[in-house]
């Protein structure tokens, strides 16, 4: 998600503070107990169930999954419904935190009854558009990914026939909650994620 906004968000916060110096990082192992020891600020995620408790979180908006798919593959829907895709072959993102054994696409998957056949699986979302515009294999992500000239689509995904959009989330340390930086980078973030939003 980072690299979607991460040029807004620098310009945006540059002409508002010019002699700072920003640090953007991915999301990674540690970023849970960094913001627990102060050593990062805040953070941008979706929802994270094993959060510490001295972490406060709030919803910046709401992202709307999609599959990412070849131009000319042989779906051609508007829309995937996950419960009824048994027959489509996945290329799954693996994020630190977030999904770091099974994909969040292959959770909520098997949530639902249905088992997923996964063909590749990395870490870096350019190696899996890579691979999804020169296959048949589609690849369920974020709307914010940055899918550049690649000669693919997007498809929105519902779960029984409703659209799948979970909450994207800042968290700080709790100590931060009045905190004037925290809240300005609050501020900007959520109006980067919503330029994003905006068609």
């Amino acid at each position: 998600m980072l690299s979607a906004f991460a040029s807004e968000l620098y310009q945006s916060l540059s002409l508002e503070a010019p002699n700072v110096q920003f640090h953007l990082r991915n999301w990674s192992e540690n970023t849970l107990q960094d913001l627990g020891k102060d050593e990062v600020l805040v953070g941008v995620n979706y929802e994270i169930g094993h959060a510490p408790k001295e972490l406060l979180q709030h919803t910046l908006t709401r992202d709307a999954y999609c599959v990412y798919l070849r131009n000319g593959h042989s779906y051609q829907g508007q829309t995937i419904d996950i419960l009824t895709s048994g027959e489509l072959e996945f290329a799954t993102i693996i994020a630190s935190d977030w999904n770091s054994h099974t994909s969040f696409a292959e959770k909520i998957m098997k949530m639902h009854g249905v088992t997923p056949k996964i063909k590749f699986r990395s870490e870096l979302p350019s190696a899996i558009l890579d691979v999804v515009e020169h296959s048949d294999l589609v690849f369920p992500a974020s709307r914010f990914i940055n899918t550049g000239q690649r000669n693919l689509r997007k498809v929105k995904v519902q779960i029984d026939t409703v659209d799948f959009t979970p909450e994207v989330l800042l968290y700080h340390h709790h100590k931060h909650r009045n905190n004037d930086t925290v809240l300005w980078l609050k501020e900007h973030i959520k109006r980067c994620l919503d330029n994003l939003c905006t068609p």
